[in-house]
């Protein structure tokens, strides 16, 4: 199959296109030194015709940072681009359409979620991915297509670029960060509520599943991975793979912890489908990660 893929080069995409096998990935973006077609999805003017192919997996749909300053006004850009980059899929001869969307869909990170808990995005971030997965759902609404919508929690994974990453507002990759170069970790809260840990790797296989299988496969699938555990947790294993790493030390530190009263819901992310067998632990993504920092060290104690 031939696959246009957008996001080769983030978290996400560079696990899918090192992840191919029996297909031929196409990738979009808006550098060609790292994309095979010219793709600005911020002005689809400057996008080269898309070339014959069978499906899209769009890993370059939503992130946070596209709000941190607060503007609704983005939402309508990354809608207009999702469409367009839709639209010109199918035309070219796409079939099926895989979209990275986000746990956060589904609104309140608490109790048990599986993908039969309904929609109630709650930021601008989660309403820009389930706007994205209806859009991808309307242009692909065609008898002879489908839509695979791909929810993980907290992802981790390899960085391809280091210096081009910008999701380091994300627990996997913030956490031994501030462990790195400040010598401590700094909690907002008590760090009690817990999140799913799913590499990006996980993710990918999925997607190559996804892709191989001779029938239809569900509309929506939440990704896991083995780890859940609090925030809290991911932020004293964080400390300890600098240890282990460099023989660092890092604190972490809290406020009080909550009462009883104020803890934190229960949570548990869950999914009515087998899932992936995970091949890289947190501890592993964290050790790699901080060989990385430690390799471009001038670099990254200058940044902001």
């Amino acid at each position: 199959m031939r696959i246009l893929l957008t996001g080769a080069s983030g978290l996400i995409g560079s696990a899918v296109y090192a992840s191919r096998k029996t297909h031929d990935f196409i990738r979009l973006g808006r550098d060609l030194s790292k994309a095979d077609y010219l793709c600005d999805l911020s002005n689809l003017e400057n996008c080269q015709n898309f070339p014959a192919n069978d499906a899209l997996v769009h890993c370059a749909g939503v992130v946070d940072e596209d709000f941190a300053d607060g503007a609704v006004s983005n939402l309508t850009k990354i809608l207009a681009g999702a469409e367009g980059l839709a639209q010109r899929a199918k035309e070219a001869g796409a079939k099926i359409a895989i979209y990275i969307s986000s746990s956060h869909v589904y609104g309140k990170q608490e109790g048990t979620i599986d993908e039969s808990r309904p929609p109630n995005p709650l930021s601008y971030y989660a309403i820009a991915h389930f706007c994205t997965e209806q859009i991808f759902r309307k242009v692909f609404s065609g008898e002879d297509c489908q839509v695979v919508v791909l929810r993980p929690n907290a992802v981790y994974g390899a960085l391809p670029d280091l210096r081009h990453f910008r999701r380091w507002s994300l627990i996997p990759f913030s956490f031994p960060l501030e462990a790195y170069r400040h010598g401590q970790i700094t909690l907002r809260s008590s760090g009690e509520q817990r999140r799913n840990f799913v590499s990006s790797r996980s993710i990918a296989e999925t997607i190559c599943r996804i892709l191989d299988a001779p029938f239809k496969m569900p509309a929506i699938i939440n990704v896991l991975g083995n780890t859940t555990e609090s925030v809290y947790q991911y932020a004293e294993r964080s400390a300890d793979s600098l240890f282990r790493v460099s023989g660092g030390h890092s604190a972490v530190v809290r406020p009080s912890v909550d009462s009883p009263t104020k803890k934190p819901s229960p949570f548990c992310y869950a999914s009515q489908f087998s899932q992936v067998q995970e091949t890289i632990s947190p501890d592993e993504h964290l050790d790699q990660l901080m060989l990385q920092f430690s390799q471009n060290s001038d670099w990254l104690m200058g940044r902001p």
